[in-house]
């Protein structure tokens, strides 16, 4: 039971049932020794026991009770001033600020996990949270004055309240306590979702960026410095039990060491290089609960994460950024480098007919403006009605194509032509119907039934358009499985997705060879257009139904999972779709996205 009453004001004993404070005067009537305030905002509980646990975000992270466990007793109880053991000691009273000559701030109890925070106390008994810095000369006036004009400017900083400068050289920030809970951006242990390591990076580096448009950088040399920066949000949970962390910011507690830009260049573009670099690695660490020096390889980690944030943690190690906005842009999904494409290509006539009546077009432009990515493109055409007929029907649908492909790659290049106003995927299917047009006519004047189905796909920065018409297919590998994106328009595939025959029964159908839609057949030709997002680590696989009625669709992902090289899958196809017994032309192209 407590014996005294202690002043929340200047730490002074009195009795209980004291009115006012013996020494200062303050208004005791209104305190309460056995509950106090939680810093909370709107709550009010008791003091922690030594039973308090944290509670863990399933989503990962720790969202760590304010106090530890206990401290808080002393001076709920009244027993006296709070001693805290650290690695330096603190002084149970901060007194004379340099903000506010006349502040009295009573330390409540340190943070758990981290020695130089701590809660404390004002005169008023409004809670702030405390930070000790090894930075001596953040007590120089222009120091102070600049420190806090930066404070206010920063949307994601938490505001400065007072900058405390002791006797014995010791310096502590005063900072408003966050209205909710919080926790530290170093508590991280699990990978956050990327939706939230992005919202988080984006307010992180727009709080650099503004640094660094005020002349300033933020100046933190150690690999850690992570502690700088909290989390906070609402606290909302599910009845699983997972916290709620949509609403939650980014937000800076500690800009002690922002230092203004040196007058050399060298030295300035030094300074914002660093901080790139302490973006990246809170990136890192979000996404991955691993800490990033600039000797590690991040490819193998990142593999898995959405492109804006891979390139933006890729090209931030590597020191590629010229400015903090560059990075920006390309984390929010702007501006984004084209991808690297690298393809492998094969055909043969199979072990049954004695000519190829297949055809192949790969179209690959190497230069061009970065925020213009020129196209590639990559067709197999099957041809249909003879080996004459069918090879006609492939070179004229490959002759159209390029000529397509020539007037668009100069208007994305910037020089200006009178066709192809339409979208990629408008265009795309405009030259294959112009294509289908070609054979028909050929078709008429040489009055036989040439024709062929084709499938296509336009990749234009991270983003393919695939067309098909006929029964050849386009298929995509990521994260090693195999998903077909075209839809074949054959009698057996329209029976299978009717439910009237099973999907393996297309394979071995006696009408398997049945198609309704093909180019040539007709003055005018409906084309399918499917849009695919693409990543690194994807593959694209078009091929002619020779090969994928010959090999069945687990040992043509295992194929492309085991494949060297592009250009050993497409000829492995081949030699798998011979083995399997090679009944028509066979031709495949292997595209992997890098």
């Amino acid at each position: 039971m407590a014996t005294s009453l202690v002043c929340p004001n200047c730490n002074t004993s009195n009795r209980l049932g004291a009115k006012f404070c013996v020494k200062c005067g303050t208004d005791l009537t209104t305190f309460d020794p056995t509950r106090q305030s939680s810093p909370i905002a709107g709550k009010s509980v008791s003091p922690p026991t030594s039973s308090a646990t944290p509670v863990k975000a399933k989503t990962g992270g720790l969202l760590d009770w304010l106090f530890k466990s206990g401290q808080q007793a002393a001076v709920a109880t009244g027993t006296g001033p709070l001693t805290v053991k650290a690695k330096r000691a603190h002084p149970d009273q901060l007194t004379g600020g340099y903000l506010s000559l006349n502040a009295i701030y009573q330390r409540m109890g340190d943070i758990a996990q981290h020695t130089t925070y701590f809660v404390a106390r004002d005169a008023q008994g409004q809670y702030v949270l405390a930070r000790e810095v090894d930075v001596p000369s953040l007590c120089d006036a222009g120091n102070v004055k600049a420190l806090v004009t930066l404070a206010k400017e920063l949307k994601f900083a938490l505001p400065l309240i007072d900058i405390i400068c002791t006797p014995d050289n010791r310096t502590y920030l005063i900072l408003k306590h966050p209205d909710q809970r919080f926790f530290f951006l170093s508590d991280v242990h699990d990978p956050y979702a990327s939706d939230r390591v992005i919202e988080w990076g984006l307010q992180i580096g727009t709080t650099l960026d503004t640094l660094h448009r005020r002349g300033y950088a933020l100046g933190e040399q150690a690999q850690t410095g992570l502690e700088k920066i909290v989390i906070e949000g609402p606290e909302a949970a599910d009845k699983s039990g997972t916290v709620d962390l949509s609403r939650a910011q980014a937000r800076f507690a500690d800009l002690s060491t922002c230092v203004s830009f040196p007058p050399d260049e060298a030295q300035k573009r030094r300074s914002i290089l660093d901080d790139i670099f302490f973006v990246t690695r809170a990136l890192y660490w979000m996404a991955t609960s691993r800490n990033l020096s600039k000797d590690v390889q991040v490819a193998e980690r990142i593999t898995g994460l959405p492109r804006p944030l891979r390139v933006a943690i890729t090209l931030g190690a590597r020191s590629h950024y010229v400015s903090m906005q560059e990075m920006l842009a390309h984390l929010s999904g702007q501006n984004l480098p084209p991808l690297r494409l690298v393809s492998g290509k094969a055909t043969h006539p199979g072990r049954v007919r004695d000519h190829n009546e297949d055809q192949y077009f790969v179209y690959e432009v190497s230069k061009g403006r970065s925020d213009q990515p020129l196209p590639a493109f990559y067709m197999v055409a099957d041809g249909i009605g003879g080996q004459e007929a069918g090879e006609v029907a492939s070179d004229t649908i490959s002759a159209a194509l390029k000529d397509w492909l020539d007037e668009y790659s100069n208007r994305k290049a910037g020089r200006a032509t009178q066709r192809l106003g339409e979208l990629p995927d408008g265009a795309l299917r405009t030259a294959i119907q112009t294509a289908s047009e070609k054979v028909f006519n050929q078709a008429q004047q040489r009055q036989n039934n040439m024709g062929a189905t084709v499938t296509a796909a336009l990749v234009m920065g991270d983003t393919a358009y695939v067309a098909n018409v006929g029964d050849s297919r386009t298929y995509l590998f990521r994260d090693g499985r195999l998903k077909r994106i075209t839809n074949d328009h054959s009698l057996v595939f329209s029976l299978a997705s009717a439910g009237q025959i099973g999907w393996d029964d297309i394979y071995t159908h006696p009408q398997r060879n049945k198609i309704y839609r093909s180019l040539g057949e007709k003055p005018t030709v409906e084309v399918d257009i499917f849009k695919v997002g693409l990543d690194s680590g994807d593959m694209l696989l078009l091929c002619s139904d020779g090969l994928w009625e010959m090999v069945r669709d687990p040992e043509m992902a295992a194929i492309l999972g085991s494949a060297r090289t592009t250009q050993e899958a497409s000829d492995r196809l081949i030699d798998a779709a011979n083995r399997g017994g090679g009944e028509d032309n066979i031709t495949a192209i292997v595209v992997k996205v890098g």
